[in-house]
């Protein structure tokens, strides 16, 4: 059994729009990093128009890096452009989405300048209907992806996905579901294919300030316990 504490830190970190607005209960942050982020807001340049630059520090590696994120959106449509400021050579990735009564389609492609290739080749199909969001991705023509998110109740939801590699015929599957016990409490779970399970327990101890109490083991073996103890900042 061994444990982990975490802080992670976010001064002013606009919601980034993503291919879709799929379920995040399988989103793992990234807590031994630390990030800064400056914003123009949104319309400050031009109408639906938000640029960004953040900064990452990985205090392990002492690995620097700075992206600029831009996105642009109007009633039916979302684009990004972001630019990792690699002096090797900048990195592109691109999305854009546009949605009609409920579905949406969209694509992401990414660009290596250093090595002039495609780093990303993503396709996108979705549909969201009250409390249910269905969303289906291709990634390289190899990968096939499916979600399903359910709000069951204002307190409680649940999502699916599902996972198939065309070219090693491997599938994978995760479940995870998540419940607000009040306005500052909360619970969670996630279990996958493999066994490894993850239970949760977020406090908002401050308006800026939540703690997660986590826990995770393999539930075949019941072994290969680990505790962690995260804070996350929003300043």
């Amino acid at each position: 059994c061994s444990c982990m504490c975490c802080f992670f830190l976010m001064i002013r970190r606009p919601p980034r729009s993503t291919l879709f607005p799929y379920p995040t209960l399988f989103r793992s942050k990234q807590w031994y990093q630390r990030r800064v982020a400056i914003t123009a807001g949104e319309n400050k340049l031009a109408k639906g128009l938000k640029l960004d630059l953040e900064v990452v520090v990985n205090p392990a590696s002492s690995k620097k890096s700075a992206v600029v994120k831009t996105a642009y959106k109007t009633d039916c449509f979302n684009g990004t452009l972001d630019a990792d400021l690699n002096l090797a050579g900048p990195t592109f990735v691109a999305t854009a989405v546009s949605g009609y009564q409920g579905f949406q389609g969209g694509f992401e492609v990414g660009f290596n300048t250093e090595k002039s290739k495609m780093t990303k080749n993503t396709f996108a199909l979705g549909y969201a209907l009250n409390d249910l969001t269905l969303v289906g991705f291709v990634r390289d023509l190899a990968v096939f992806d499916g979600y399903v998110h359910h709000k069951v109740c204002d307190k409680t939801q649940v999502a699916v996905n599902f996972n198939w590699n065309n070219q090693s015929s491997a599938a994978a599957f995760a479940f995870g579901a998540k419940h607000q016990l009040d306005d500052v409490t909360s619970l969670s779970a996630k279990i996958d294919g493999s066994g490894k399970t993850t239970l949760g327990c977020t406090h908002k101890v401050k308006s800026w300030l939540d703690v997660t109490l986590s826990s995770q083991l393999n539930a075949k073996s019941l072994q290969g316990v680990t505790n962690g103890l995260s804070f996350e900042a929003n300043l």
